[in-house]
């Protein structure tokens, strides 16, 4: 269902909600002034009830215009809330909505303090209950942990390829698919750049040694180098 509202500005609220919203984040000037009882808020939890605010004046606005002409406290019912609720997108997952009405339960209490607001409290908690969290995101993986990965594809594919006295399309695979991650996780390249190189012309000869103190570097019995690939698997991958 396409919305044309879905937040009102606060120049477009009810007078009588401009005037409880002011009334509630009044700020005193002396010892002797009284503030309002969200005064002490900072300006961004401020700027956030505020968004939720009007965006619930903007379902108001959509589901029944005529609540807008009712005080603050006169509009909002367990009716209500339940409307609301169904009016968010089905995009707005359960905490996100749980979010939402534990911001418009805060507004209410400050712009309404003498209303009991527990009901609604008790409405949050369930929908908050029932709530999935959101997955787990994946830790990110360390440039040793992909150089390791490279120098094992490669490896295997050798050793694999040495055992069958056959370099299959599989170990050619493996073998370019080891060198490319081993060579990024030492030199970040942008893809361009990557699909760019060619071996034998840019990339003419290197060599990607492993970090353990037993393989001297001088060495290239290992077999990890670009003119390997070159020379004993590149024909392979090409047959895919």
């Amino acid at each position: 269902m396409r919305r044309d509202k879905l937040y009102l500005s606060y120049e477009d609220w009810p007078e009588d909600d401009q005037r409880c919203w002011e009334t509630a984040f009044k700020a005193g000037t002396d010892l002797f002034d009284d503030s309002g009882p969200a005064a002490h808020l900072a300006e961004q939890t401020r700027l956030r009830l505020q968004y939720t605010y009007g965006k619930f004046l903007a379902f108001l606005s959509v589901h029944d215009a005529s609540l807008l002409s009712r005080p603050p406290a006169a509009r909002l019912d367990r009716t209500i809330i339940e409307a609301y609720v169904r009016w968010q997108p089905a995009s707005c997952g359960g905490i996100t909505l749980t979010n939402y009405l534990h911001h418009l339960w805060m507004t209410v209490r400050y712009i309404c303090p003498g209303e009991d607001w527990s009901w609604l409290r008790t409405i949050i908690k369930r929908i908050a209950a029932q709530a999935k969290p959101k997955p787990e995101k994946h830790h990110l993986v360390t440039s040793e942990t992909l150089y390791a990965l490279g120098i094992e594809l490669m490896d295997g594919a050798v050793t694999s390829a040495n055992a069958t006295k056959n370099i299959s399309i599989a170990h050619a695979l493996d073998f370019r698919d080891g060198l490319i991650i081993a060579l990024l996780a030492l030199i970040p390249l942008r893809r361009r750049t990557l699909a760019a190189l060619r071996i034998g012309s840019i990339l003419c000869d290197l060599v990607i040694y492993g970090r353990s103190t037993s393989q001297p570097r001088t060495s290239r019995q290992s077999g990890r180098s670009s003119t390997r690939y070159r020379r004993n698997y590149r024909g392979a991958s090409i047959c895919t």
